[in-house]
């Protein structure tokens, strides 16, 4: 059978109260009466549609789609109403995305990437590229092989985020020696949309050598890496990810919207995780994003060094004035500004 939309909104009531003053009864008269009156109940629970282009319900598409890429005619829910991760990460590698050379790519020459390999945290899978909806075939990404979403129906119209599919996660780059020069990192985000960042380096910033840098943005999957210019001695340590992840949704500040928990065999904790500057970075509040600008959604920074043996969720509920800002052409209160790619 087909699909059955309306354009909303809609509103559900029960009964109607005449006269009432802040719930008070008062002398109120009972203007509709429902006998029946309750809450209302969905099948499977309810969702809140991707807003977004290619994710989003076209009127009058047919149901065609009967595989796991994702199609013409389906739509993209986040269950809940929420954006949430619900996954297993994998322990850090410095050689998941490329190994170490004993001299480094010079000027825009680009890196090799390792191929994919769960013992690292990688993996190789086919994703729908929005911009176009073509398929991206055999993309490194990592924590996760997949799916995407989790579909619905017989058909596989109906799709939602799949959480355990996990969040994006910042690049570390580490080399052996000092270079003056960004490395330049190009991807995609969690949901498929091009990222590129330009990585600076420093003496301080190498998170498995002395010298090297982590991205401030999130990358789901990545396609390719190079130094933008020249660089002044050799000596590249290789490219992993590092224990910082993007949030599923744009989170200005710190916020009881945002919860994040970690369990482990050892410890299984109900309480969210404190945030703090140590381990919060809020969304970027860039209109327009550069090369160096922050992740578009906001940061979660591990304190603790993440294995198999942990489990982490991110839950963010999008805030009410994110939500009635959300315009045909603009998704920024949601899902933060449009990402800078330079490819």
């Amino acid at each position: 059978m087909a699909l059955t939309a309306k354009s909303g909104p809609d509103v559900s009531f029960g009964a109607i109260i005449q006269g009432s003053t802040n719930g008070a009864t008062g002398n109120a008269n009972v203007g509709g009466y429902n006998d029946q009156r309750a809450p209302n109940v969905s099948d499977l629970g309810y969702a809140l549609m991707d807003p977004r282009a290619f994710y989003q319900y076209q009127p009058g598409a047919g149901i065609t789609s009967q595989s796991s890429i994702f199609g013409t005619d389906d739509i993209a829910c986040f269950y809940n109403n929420r954006g949430y991760y619900d996954f297993v990460p994998v322990a850090i590698s410095s050689i998941a995305i490329a190994a170490a050379a004993t001299s480094s790519a010079a000027g825009s020459s680009a890196i090799t990437l390792q191929a994919a390999s769960s013992a690292r945290g990688t993996y190789s899978i086919n994703i729908p590229a929005p911009e176009n909806g073509q398929i991206i075939n055999g993309i490194l990404t990592c924590d996760s092989s997949g799916p995407q979403f989790n579909i619905f129906g017989q058909s596989g119209v109906i799709n939602t985020w799949n959480p355990s599919f996990g969040p994006g996660r910042c690049v570390a780059v580490s080399l052996t020696s000092y270079l003056d020069s960004p490395f330049v990192i190009t991807g995609r985000d969690v949901y498929g949309y091009k990222i590129s960042e330009a990585i600076n380096i420093s003496s301080n910033l190498g998170p498995n050598s002395s010298f090297g840098g982590i991205s401030q943005k999130a990358f789901k999957f990545v396609t390719g890496g190079n130094f933008s210019s020249t660089p002044t001695s050799t000596g590249f340590g290789g490219i992993g990810f590092a224990d910082q992840f993007g949030l599923p949704m744009y989170v200005p500040y710190a916020t009881a919207d945002l919860a994040i928990r970690i369990s482990s065999a050892i410890v299984n904790s109900s309480f969210p995780v404190a945030l703090s500057s140590a381990n919060f970075i809020n969304g970027s509040t860039r209109a327009t994003q550069t090369s160096t600008t922050p992740d578009v959604r906001g940061i979660y920074i591990s304190t603790t060094a993440l294995t198999t043996n942990y489990r982490v969720q991110i839950s963010v509920i999008p805030s009410a004035s994110g939500a009635a800002a959300v315009t045909t052409q603009d998704m920024s209160g949601i899902f933060g500004p449009s990402q800078f790619s330079s490819f």
